[in-house]
């Protein structure tokens, strides 16, 4: 079991003002922005990717706006924004676990955030840990994006 597994059956906060004067009080204004950082580093390069793998594919694909009938052109731009989505996640989900694993954690657990949290991950589960829920984010990522 991990931390959220422990943490989930029972909630220590009454809602989202709660935890923020929680966090605030016990680890200042620094605490509130725990994670901020591999979060920057998950969300540039995914972001791009994203925005480059979309207009890459719907000019591959042909033209959106060209001479296609409504269905070709709504298959073109939801297979781009799927695949783009798959692309974004595939950069993003080590940094996400990450990024997950530094702001559950107790405040003292990793003092040099995502550096300690990945050599912690990768002594005790290797790099398999970085990938937990691959197959379900992708899934995700590709019907989220495909009609979003």
């Amino acid at each position: 079991r991990n931390l959220r597994q422990e943490n989930s059956s029972r909630s220590q906060f009454y809602n989202v003002w709660h935890c923020g004067r929680s966090i605030y009080r016990s680890e200042g204004f620094a605490g509130l922005y725990r994670g901020c950082c591999i979060t920057l580093i998950r969300d540039v390069p995914s972001g791009g990717a994203y925005i480059l793998t979309y207009y890459t594919m719907t000019r591959w694909l042909g033209n959106a706006d060209g001479d296609c009938n409504k269905a070709e052109k709504a298959g073109k731009i939801m297979l781009a924004g799927g695949m783009a989505g798959v692309v974004d996640w595939t950069l993003s989900i080590a940094p996400d676990t990450l990024k997950s694993r530094i702001q559950t954690a107790p405040p003292d657990m990793y003092p040099r955030g995502a550096r300690d949290a990945f050599r912690d991950m990768m002594a005790t589960e290797g790099p398999r840990g970085l990938f937990h829920g691959l197959s379900a984010v992708m899934l995700r990522a590709f019907i989220s994006n495909a009609f979003c």
